[in-house]
């Protein structure tokens, strides 16, 4: 933004006034910015200027796995093949009659049983599509 200034002066602004851009903006604007004294090294200063952002995320982000994986629901996929009805819509009429439950642990697993058959379901509508497509 500022191509006059220099990245070492701007840090140096940026840390006397408590990372503040907009006072460092101002400054720059008004005055300009005072000379850092030479003992002052910024450490960011050497880690910015040549960025290899490529090289590290690959190595810091998690390999993705599917849901199924991720839930333990394959226990659960063996049961559901039968193509009975899901539980679902059978336990859903009677969690809205009942309401939200005090209980913390009784919403926990009413959201962890919902989650699960949600996915369950998505998984068997996957499943119908691809047989109806080969």
């Amino acid at each position: 933004m500022f191509p006059q200034v220099g990245r070492r002066e701007i840090i140096w602004d940026l840390q006397r006034n408590g990372g503040s851009v907009a006072a460092t903006t101002e400054r720059i604007l008004g005055r300009g910015l005072e000379v850092p004294p030479p003992s002052f090294q910024p450490p960011s200063l050497a880690a910015s200027a040549p960025h290899p952002p490529t090289s590290t995320p690959p190595s810091t982000q998690p390999i993705p796995q599917d849901l199924i994986t991720r839930y333990n629901l394959s226990s659960k996929i063996q049961l559901s093949v039968p193509q009975a009805p899901p539980q679902g819509p059978a336990t859903l009429p009677e969690a809205k009659k009942a309401g939200w439950s005090a209980n913390k642990n009784e919403r926990q697993a009413l959201l962890q049983r919902r989650r699960e058959e949600m996915i369950l379901g998505a998984r068997r509508k996957m499943e119908e599509r691809d047989r109806k497509a080969v």
